[in-house]
Parts: C-alpha cells; sequence; structure tokens
C-alpha cells in the first residue's frame, strides 16, 4: 500500500540520519562538503549490518543507497536555499553500484516449489500462477490477469501481450490443464483465474516465487 511504501521509504532516511549522527555529530550544513561525502562514504564501509550476528559489513549497494538519501536531502537544502548550487557536494562525487549476479535454481529446485505443501490460498493462488507462467514460456502478471477462459480452446493457450507483441499461441501441458481446473474462476465468470481478496498481497507472493526461480533466497 502506499502508507506502507512512504513508512519504508522514511525508514531508509531515518537510517541515515542515524549514521550521519553517529560520524559527525554536530554536523552543520556547512560541513556538506565533497571531501564530508567521501569521509562519510568511508566510514560507511566499516559499518556493520544491523542485527547481522556475525559482524557482516554493509555491502556497497546499501551504502550507495544510502548515500542516495542523502543526496536528497542535500538537494533539498539547496531548494531551501541554505546551500548554492555551486557548493553542491555530489557534482563531483559518484555513486557506485555493483550489478548483483543471480544463479538461477536447477531443476530439482523448481521442482520442489512446485510442489511445496502451502495452506493459505492467495500464497497457493500466487505460487498457482507462477508455476503456470513458468510453463507457459514466462507470462507477465498484467497478462495472466487478463487472460479469458476462450482464450484456451483445443488444448492451447491463444493470448495477445499487453505490451502490443503478436499473439502467444502455446500448446497446454498436462501440468499447466491441471494448474487452470485448480485456480480457475467459477462458471459465470469471463477471466480464467481467481482475484481474491488480497490481489496485491498475490502479486507480491508472485513476483517472490518468480525471484525464486533466478536466486536461492527471497
Amino acid at each position: 500500500s502506499k502508507n506502507k511504501h512512504v513508512k519504508k521509504t522514511m525508514g531508509k532516511f531515518t537510517t541515515v540520519k542515524r549514521h550521519l549522527q553517529e560520524f559527525a555529530p554536530e554536523l552543520k550544513i556547512k560541513d556538506l562538503t565533497l571531501e564530508f561525502i567521501q569521509d562519510f562514504e568511508q566510514h560507511l564501509l566499516k559499518q556493520n549490518k544491523k542485527g547481522c550476528k556475525n559482524n557482516e559489513k554493509l555491502d556497497s549497494n546499501s551504502i550507495a543507497d544510502y548515500l542516495k538519501r542523502l543526496r536528497v536531502i542535500v538537494n533539498e537544502i539547496i531548494k531551501a536555499k541554505k546551500m548554492s548550487r555551486d557548493e553542491y557536494p555530489f557534482a563531483d562525487f559518484e555513486i557506485t553500484e555493483k550489478r548483483k549476479e543471480r544463479g538461477r535454481l536447477d531443476g530439482t529446485q523448481i521442482k520442489s516449489l512446485q510442489n511445496i505443501s502451502i495452506k493459505d490460498s492467495a500464497v497457493r493462488l500466487a505460487l498457482d500462477l507462477y508455476d503456470y507462467s513458468f510453463n507457459n514460456g514466462g507470462i507477465r502478471w498484467g497478462d495472466l490477469c487478463r487472460l479469458l477462459k476462450k482464450d484456451i480452446k483445443d488444448g492451447r493457450l491463444k493470448y495477445a501481450t499487453g505490451k502490443g507483441e503478436e499473439e502467444r499461441n502455446i500448446k497446454q501441458s498436462t501440468r499447466s490443464i491441471e494448474i487452470i481446473e485448480r485456480s480457475r474462476t467459477n462458471k459465470t465468470a469471463y477471466v480464467l483465474f481467481k482475484r481474491l481478496a488480497g490481489h496485491r498481497s498475490c502479486h507480491g507472493q508472485f513476483l517472490c516465487f518468480y525471484r525464486l526461480s533466478f536466486i536461492n533466497s527471497c
């Protein structure tokens, strides 16, 4: 929800504030120079992750995120005319991030995920939709929600993607048909799959399972 997103964003700014207070308790606007940003970055590199028992250090992407938040704060200071644009400390400072290498799960791990026992109906539906997407060439969430019962004909799925691509024509496997029978809507509905009250939650779970097909944790 919007409130949850705002709360999460504010939490990140609170974390930046905490690190700044630890590094420079008497910080003033005039102290926000290029040298200060560079020294603050070095300070962050020495910090442990919060709640981590094995003293694991902050990773470069977390540090980059904190520096971005600080940059937002500095931009607001400039907007408030409490710092001139000529004094902008980030003008010659590059925030660097590392691209994470993502290892794919193997076939055995995918099969274990597909066969997991789940009681929660929203999570069960999310996994079924992920499973169906995975077995049909990676159907996007938006396209899954728009699939109609008439799109399944003669054992094949025929639909046009929401991205304006050409129509896709996919033969339905036994597993895909099982998922449809388990997760389809009632007889009067036009759309193919159920939509629960927790639709947003279902979307989140779907994305979680999707990411699990590429990385080892979620």
